[in-house]
């Protein structure tokens, strides 16, 4: 019996071999090991507030150490050997640079209405945003990164370049200019240079709810889900401002968090 010799590949056949071979993506141990975030050391503003408190909650849960500034302390509900409870004023440049000095993070979440004015410069979120910038701006290269809780019907963005505007979805009085100054707020950041800083607008809607886990992030513009709907839960918005802190997406930016 004759003996046969292996049949060889033809030339362009084997070419292309070699090439698909080159191009296949090579795994290393590096590159498919999981990185686990840094852990921070994190101020938060608005800590007792409905909003705060969770941002605090859901920090700590991931193992960051949490300071967390009230006038009043002792109505930070939480209890936890990460979080210290410290007393301080967020509308007082020298309260806000004597806390924060030293932090990776400041989170400010200031709710409330400013009973004593309707004009949104007089707003508590406008008070509080233009002594952050203060503090943070004199305190240079040391200054810590900054994410500003601020309100999504005054600051979102119905398409690129135009915002939400209409008058009669804005209550009269101090609430009407707690909300407008949200937009105070985001105005005054978007000519900031001197810091890092994060303005996060939640959905049109936002409540108290379930934490799942599963939502959207964005920039500007409003999300919606399938039917037409804007909304996020507290618990959910919170996970998404402590992956911001984790993962940077959106320095000098606006972002915000919808289902």
């Amino acid at each position: 019996m004759r003996n046969r010799s292996p049949r060889l590949l033809p030339i362009t056949l084997l070419y292309a071999l070699i090439a698909s071979l080159a191009a296949a993506p090579s795994v290393s141990i590096a590159q498919s090991a999981v990185v686990e975030p840094a852990l921070q050391r994190i101020v938060i503003f608005g800590a007792s507030g409905r909003v705060g408190s969770r941002i605090v909650a859901e920090a700590l849960a991931r193992g960051h150490a949490v300071t967390g500034v009230s006038r009043n302390p002792t109505r930070i509900p939480t209890e936890h050997p990460q979080l210290t409870k410290v007393r301080g004023d967020v509308m007082d440049p020298d309260s806000i640079e004597a806390i924060v000095i030293g932090f990776d993070a400041v989170v400010s979440a200031i709710g409330g209405n400013n009973a004593e004015s309707d004009d949104p410069n007089d707003s508590f979120p406008a008070r509080a945003g233009r002594a952050l910038v203060t503090a943070l701006t004199r305190l240079g290269t040391a200054a810590p990164r900054l994410i500003v809780v601020g309100g999504g019907s005054t600051t979102l963005e119905s398409s690129p370049g135009v915002r939400f505007d209409d008058p009669s979805d804005i209550p009269t009085g101090p609430r009407g200019a707690r909300i407008l100054g949200h937009r105070v707020v985001l105005d005054l950041l978007q000519a900031v240079d001197s810091f890092r800083w994060t303005f996060a607008s939640p959905a049109l809607q936002m409540r108290p709810g379930e934490r799942t886990g599963r939502f959207r992030t964005g920039g500007s513009v409003v999300l919606r889900d399938a039917n037409g709907v804007s909304a996020i839960s507290m618990e959910d918005f919170a996970i998404a401002i402590v992956d911001e802190l984790e993962n940077a997406q959106y320095i000098g930016a606006q972002m915000t968090v919808a289902y």
